[in-house]
């Protein structure tokens, strides 16, 4: 079963925090939501793989859309200003396409509808880490290029940098962006 409303009155500003694997998107949610004192959503397609031991298929794809919308949606409900999203959907639909060569129709139209105030854009430019779930180091450059493609005409802003002067641009990026309230 889909989805079937992308937002319906918005309750805070939703920052999507994106890029490839191992670019510290986790880490940069976590920071900026201390920071702001408000909430983030973990990438719930990890907790999916970790349970599954990061053995996914292609019938993982919609488990993985609907957890975490559901996850973002219960969030966006109790977040302050703002909500910081680790991923977003189009990830899951550039997974889907790249890994098994076919994404679910209703999972590419949320992704479609679904817009966020800002988008953070991670460089790949931190050292990739392996870990149980990660599975394309030699697609940094491809994730980068998908979103630099798909997120034409939206607030979209590339954080690079390591440590604290990937957070401060990352500050910098959100206190000038002057989101509508």
């Amino acid at each position: 079963m889909a989805p079937t409303q992308v937002r319906k009155v918005p309750t805070c500003q939703k920052i999507a925090v994106i890029g490839p694997e191992s670019s510290g998107k986790s880490t940069l949610c976590q920071q900026l939501a201390a920071h702001y004192q408000t909430l983030w959503v973990p990438e719930y397609a990890r907790t999916y793989a970790m349970q599954k031991d990061g053995e996914l298929t292609a019938a993982d794809v919609e488990p993985i859309a609907r957890g975490h919308w559901a996850q973002e949606m219960a969030l966006e409900k109790q977040a302050g200003k703002y909500l910081f999203v680790d991923t977003d959907i189009a990830m899951t639909v550039f997974y889907a396409e790249t890994l098994y060569g076919v994404c679910p129709a209703w999972v590419k139209e949320l992704a479609n509808k679904t817009i966020y105030d800002l988008y953070l854009l991670l460089s790949p430019d931190l050292p990739w880490q392996p870990d149980p779930v990660r599975s394309s180091p030699d697609s940094r450059d491809q994730v980068i290029e998908f979103y630099q493609n798909r997120l034409v005409g939206q607030r979209v802003v590339l954080i690079s940098g390591t440590g604290q002067a990937r957070f401060d641009a990352a500050c910098r990026a959100i206190d000038t962006a002057k989101i509508p309230e």
